[in-house]
């Protein structure tokens, strides 16, 4: 039986005042205080809160787990989650714990806004901040492949900034952070992996498929995923799930071919190839990025790179 949202909301709030288990997976977390809502969606939501004093995201991840293998599933995630929290571009998970097989908790490193809000917002982006933003995805998702982990739902709504400062007196600096890394998984055997999930408008065409016994990827959809997060933020519009569907990338507009937009394009389309093999790797997404960056240090180049794309 389905939900509704109402319903979820109600049983969400009788989890806040109750108590979680007294031996949770990976830390206790008592005196919790939550503050409003962040982002609520259909299998979870996450909250302002405060533990100790300290104020971290606090998601709760309310989906029905029938058997032992989903709640197995779900464990393994979050600690995978957990297990990457190192990286400077991944959002810093603080640790879990739970009540009942249906319901988790998640603390995270509060973070400021999703990349998708920035998207949605009236902010100038340049093409230095683009690349930035591009860089730092790209880093992130780099990391989380070179420990043989594919995220799955890569996506401007899973991208979290954080506003930091390496002191008191210096100036703040937006650090960009994979997050939601529930729907992630290990690469099998053979780097293939078999389950229909993600978003539609980033999924790789090979995930997409209708038919689930040719569901066969590998870490390769998450950069097929980076492209339309690229398409996404070269555009502010939503990537259309029928192009990818149909396994063509959606077009991006033709100003977006003029210097010193180009470089933008010929990343998207080698991150978009309809065949997975033929697709960059993410580290070599990186390396594209870095050398876009120390491309001819000209004062031309320089002011062509913050000129407004959107």
């Amino acid at each position: 039986m389905v939900m509704s949202a109402a319903a979820r909301r109600q049983k969400v709030t009788r989890w806040f005042t109750s108590s979680f288990l007294t031996a949770p997976l990976t830390v206790k977390f008592t005196n919790v205080q939550v503050h409003e809502a962040l982002h609520e969606g259909l299998a979870s939501s996450v909250f302002r809160a405060s533990v100790g004093g300290l104020v971290v995201a606090m998601k709760i991840i309310v989906v029905p787990y029938e058997n032992e293998r989903q709640h197995k599933e779900m464990v393994n995630a979050i600690l995978i989650a957990e297990s990457l929290s190192s990286h400077d571009n991944i959002v810093r998970h603080l640790g879990h714990d739970m009540r009942k097989f249906d319901c988790y908790r998640q603390f995270m490193s509060f973070y400021n806004d999703t990349l998708m809000a920035l998207l949605a917002s009236t902010q100038t982006l340049t093409v230095v901040r683009v690349t930035d933003i591009a860089m730092q995805v790209a880093r992130g998702m780099a990391f989380v492949h070179a420990n043989g982990i594919i995220h799955r739902d890569l996506k401007g709504e899973n991208v979290m900034i954080e506003t930091v400062r390496a002191d008191e007196n210096a100036e703040p600096q937006q650090v960009y952070k994979l997050g939601d890394l529930l729907e992630c998984c290990t690469v099998i055997e053979h780097g293939v992996y078999r389950a229909n999930v993600g978003t539609p408008g980033f999924m790789a065409p090979e995930v997409f498929s209708t038919k689930y016994d040719e569901c066969v990827y590998a870490q390769s959809c998450d950069v097929w995923s980076f492209g339309m997060l690229l398409y996404q933020l070269l555009t502010r519009e939503f990537p259309p799930p029928e192009a990818t569907q149909s396994g063509k990338r959606p077009r991006l507009p033709i100003a977006i071919d003029e210097t010193p937009l180009l470089p933008f394009s010929v990343l998207y389309e080698k991150c978009t190839e309809r065949t997975p093999v033929e697709r960059l790797a993410a580290d070599n997404v990186v390396l594209f990025l870095q050398a876009q960056t120390r491309r001819d240090s000209g004062s031309r180049w320089q002011q062509q790179q913050e000129r407004k794309i959107m």
